[in-house]
């Protein structure tokens, strides 16, 4: 599955967790998948709390960029 694609769902589900519900694979396979969209971006892209994620700055440039990606791949 995409790292974007997957970054997204823990974006909109604000969790790890939730995302990997969503989407129908282990928790640990969406954290491996994030971690591994920041390695070579160099980046964090959640900050990382006890209530929840929230986006770091170039996480929320990130998530914009992904919804418009996203939101033209759904009109091909």
């Amino acid at each position: 599955m995409n790292q974007l694609y997957i970054f997204h769902a823990v974006a909109n589900h604000h969790s790890f967790s939730k995302a990997a519900q969503s989407l129908d694979i282990t928790q640990p396979a969406v954290s491996i998948q994030v971690q591994e969209l920041e390695k070579p971006l160099g980046v964090t892209l959640f900050h990382r709390r006890s209530r929840g994620l929230l986006l770091t700055e170039v996480g929320e440039t990130v998530f914009s960029y992904s919804q418009q990606i996203f939101a033209l791949s759904d009109r091909l």
